[in-house]
């Protein structure tokens, strides 16, 4: 009961870090042992890990591409707005 009065009474920031740290942690962990898992897959040949890797390697390289191809668009609309901007600011001090 003692315990649980004092947790009660840390301020709400504190326990929504303890909250959110265990929780990130918690992710990091389960994510390690997933990718040591694949990694040791990998190397002992299991055809089913070997797939999955080729596969999630597809994805990324997928994503990835999409990724670029948004920064370009958006530099692109970047600089197209920029000059519609210029051109529009110089016809009113004409």
């Amino acid at each position: 009961m003692l315990t649980r009065t004092r947790h009660l009474q840390q301020p709400a920031s504190s326990r929504f870090l303890h909250c959110f740290v265990g929780d990130v942690i918690d992710f990091f962990h389960r994510a390690n042992i997933q990718n040591m898992q694949m990694i040791q897959g990998f190397v002992d040949g299991d055809e089913t890990i070997i797939k999955q890797v080729n596969q999630r390697a597809w994805q990324s390289a997928i994503v990835l591409i999409v990724l670029l191809l948004l920064i370009a668009l958006m530099i692109w609309a970047l600089v197209s707005f920029g000059s519609y901007l210029y051109s529009l600011v110089a016809s009113v001090f004409r």
